[in-house]
């Protein structure tokens, strides 16, 4: 099996909104602290660790219920 690096920038548009950018050929998101803070307009940082958290639980699921029918 290979060794993949992994790779995430942030590069800061404004205050707290930050373009966060991924592997090439991959789309950018912006993310941006609610007022006071900031504008909103992005998903709060906090908002995307609970997507992440979210989607990596799912996948692990979805995974344990594909082994189970094997």
């Amino acid at each position: 099996m290979t060794e993949k690096t992994i790779t995430v920038s942030l590069q800061q548009q404004a205050d707290y909104r930050f373009e966060i950018l991924f592997a090439e050929g991959m789309p950018s998101i912006v993310s941006d602290e609610p007022a006071p803070l900031g504008t909103g307009l992005g998903p709060s940082p906090v908002q995307l660790l609970c997507a992440a958290v979210g989607n990596c639980l799912s996948d692990s699921l979805l995974f344990a219920f594909q082994i189970g029918r094997a």
